[in-house]
């Protein structure tokens, strides 16, 4: 199996990471649009990266783990954890990030790890910054929309 490692430190605190990882609002801001079918720490995350993706919240533990596993058997990811780990350094929380469980590294493997670090460093502006580059959901069908 293979896994996309990346590593971001980010200025600021690892409450305030952690909120971004595990509320709807929080994820458009810096990844794309998501919904939760229920309960934020356990319920179904859908998240529209290149159509819908759905996922479960495998773990959610208060400012340090959260895990995504990818539920949508139709998707590559299939199978796949997503996994965020914050540790406090000093002025900065570092976010270890983890895509586990790929079959086999591939093209569609390096242009995913590439994408989240894109994602990442989304994420690294809106905390620094306050602002995000999430996909561009402008070009989703607003008809479609909840």
């Amino acid at each position: 199996m293979a896994t996309i490692s990346l590593l971001v430190k980010v200025k600021g605190t690892p409450e305030e990471i952690f909120e971004q990882l595990t509320t709807a609002d929080g994820i458009e801001k810096w990844l794309t649009k998501a919904s939760y079918s229920s309960d934020e720490d356990s319920g179904e995350l859908r998240l529209r990266l290149w159509g819908d993706t759905d996922f479960i919240v495998r773990e959610s533990t208060p400012v340090s783990r959260v895990v995504w596993h990818c539920v949508s058997q139709d998707n590559r990811w299939f199978g796949t954890d997503i996994i965020f780990r914050l540790r406090p350094e000093s002025d900065r929380t570092v976010v270890l990030f983890d895509h586990d469980g790929w079959p086999e590294i591939s093209d569609f493997f390096r242009d995913c790890a590439t994408s989240w670090a894109y994602f990442l460093l989304s994420l690294q502006s809106l905390i620094e910054k306050g602002v995000g580059t999430p996909e561009d959901m402008s070009t989703y069908d607003k008809a479609t929309d909840t």
